[in-house]
């Protein structure tokens, strides 16, 4: 499909600049249709003769991202499959990787030192999640002319629910820059990441990676084989503090190693670190620590911009239509579809109910476990769902998947009750009918059912919403958030901070128009 001379693919994303493209994969610059943004876009064609850990490497990536929302990540927006293909769209990052910034050697310290702090303030919101990256090196590490540094390509990295053992006759990773243990097929843990960085900072530090030989065999043999005191020898930064975290960083055993990025990130001299919550909960997650704020007597200007939804009833879909939030289809025309409700309770207790697989897969079952004599009269019929930017789906309250879907769900014909949980959005419900041998389609944008807010906050300020940092102004774009009570504080270091509370229904959009009184 083309809109003009562009070229639109799966039918959201307006392809304005191929940046790769091989026999399965491509790599894009493109416009998001849905969120009104440039983006990047990565896809990946499935055939038959695709080997099946690029397939497994591009998924792991897209639902590991998922889980992350943090400043100094590479945020994905929405992941799923489309026909034969199954895609990723990331935010658009302007910048260089830490490679190009590291051979251009035009940084000062104090840079170089920022760069460091953003590096292990990532890292520590990934570990905290259980998550290890494994390939940390320069070439994965972007940094744009504000020196806002994101770390990217998560298409290694393992989760606490993997197995961490990497095999003994498989490298996983980039051999100069792994640990000792990562090369010698050992358990992996956080630790490795940070070792991995050490060598990285390093190089940004002194111009040159320790580790690297002449080939792949003196690499790893340096890497198994080198000195620690040899090494801390070479380590002189011009830092002291810097000086004892590199070399925490880089000892050969992960026991005496630097234990966690927070650890460095205290030598550092920098605070604990905020915690950014995840855009999916997991049991081992610590609770979002609140922000301290001053009240501060001041009156806000808030200029309310007119509600693109006037009430706060349940969007209609109705029978061969669609809308911008959603679209349910059916290859059968008589398909019939129920009420559809969101839920927008705005609270913590938004968390997807904890259900054993086997016991859905018998619950599913128990609907075809019938008398013999009557199995023929048991209808089948398929779904499929696509959400924006992911979801888990529930039928009936059981959940039965997450998205994206690899392959349509089959299940018995007649009445289901479809639920849609995201974290970070309202919960979406829709009844629908599923009709014998018939495909029905569910394609929904959860971003859709937000409420959004403009920010114009002079001189500037960070933004903190519901005690979660958003950034600082000027931000560049609205801020969505889940509809109700949202409560801000803006923070700038000459002024008292500002607290307010705003109300929003669901598709309404507010300013927050604000100027800081001299003290």
């Amino acid at each position: 499909m083309s809109s003009g001379n562009r070229e639109i693919l799966f039918e959201k994303f307006e392809i304005k600049e191929c940046l790769k493209k091989d026999q399965y994969s491509s790599v894009y610059l493109a416009d998001h249709i849905y969120l009104g943004k440039e983006i990047i876009l990565k896809s990946l064609k499935l055939s038959e003769d695709l080997d099946k850990t690029i397939a497994d490497r591009f998924k792991r990536e897209a639902k590991i991202l998922a889980l992350l929302d943090h400043p100094n990540i590479i945020k994905v927006l929405d992941f799923g499959t489309f026909e034969n293909h199954f895609y990723i769209s990331f935010e658009y990052f302007r910048g260089k990787n830490l490679r190009e910034l590291i051979n251009l050697n035009d940084l000062n310290l104090d840079e170089k030192l920022s760069l460091t702090k953003q590096l292990l303030s990532g890292l520590n919101h990934a570990h905290n999640l259980g998550i290890i990256h494994r390939d940390i090196k320069p070439e994965n590490i972007f940094v744009n002319e504000k020196l806002e540094l994101k770390l990217g390509d998560f298409g290694l990295a393992t989760s606490a629910t993997e197995n961490l053992v990497t095999e003994q006759n498989s490298l996983v990773g980039t051999p100069s820059y792994m640990s000792p243990e990562q090369i010698m097929g050992e358990e992996l843990t956080s630790s490795t990441d940070l070792f991995s960085s050490g060598t990285v900072l390093f190089e940004l530090f002194h111009g040159f990676n320790p580790f690297l030989g002449k080939d792949i065999n003196e690499t790893i043999s340096r890497l198994l084989n080198y000195s620690e005191d040899k090494t801390a020898e070479k380590i002189n930064s011009g830092n002291i503090e810097l000086d004892e975290l590199l070399k925490k960083m880089l000892k050969k055993s992960p026991s005496h190693r630097l234990q966690n990025a927070e650890e460095g990130l205290k030598i550092l001299g920098m605070k604990k670190p905020e915690i950014y919550t995840s855009k999916k909960s997991t049991k081992n997650e610590k609770k979002v620590v609140g922000l301290f704020t001053i009240a501060a007597v001041i009156i806000a200007i808030v200029v309310f911009l007119p509600s693109r939804i006037e009430d706060e009833k349940p969007i209609p879909i109705l029978k061969d239509t669609s809308t911008a939030v959603s679209e349910i289809n059916s290859t059968d025309k008589g398909l019939e579809i129920l009420p559809a409700n969101i839920d927008e309770e705005f609270n913590a207790s938004n968390e997807k109910q904890t259900i054993n697989p086997d016991e859905v897969k018998t619950n599913l079952s128990k609907q075809v476990e019938t008398d013999p004599l009557e199995k023929e009269s048991i209808k089948y019929g398929e779904l499929f769902v696509e959400c924006i930017p992911w979801a888990d789906v529930y039928l009936d309250s059981e959940l039965v998947e997450t998205t994206p879907i690899a392959k349509n769900i089959r299940i018995k014909t007649g009445k289901y009750n479809l639920k849609l949980v995201h974290p970070e959005f309202p919960k979406y419900n829709v009844g629908i009918e599923v009709d014998e041998n018939k495909v029905t389609n569910i394609k929904v944008n959860l971003n859709e059912l937000m409420a959004e807010i403009d920010f114009n906050v002079f001189p500037w300020a960070k933004v903190i919403i519901n005690e979660k940092m958003v950034g600082e102004t000027p931000l560049g774009e609205s801020v969505k958030v889940i509809p109700g009570d949202v409560k801000i504080t803006l923070q700038n270091p000459e002024f008292v901070s500002f607290d307010t509370t705003l109300t929003l229904s669901r598709g309404e959009k507010k300013r927050l128009v604000y100027k800081f009184k001299e003290q």
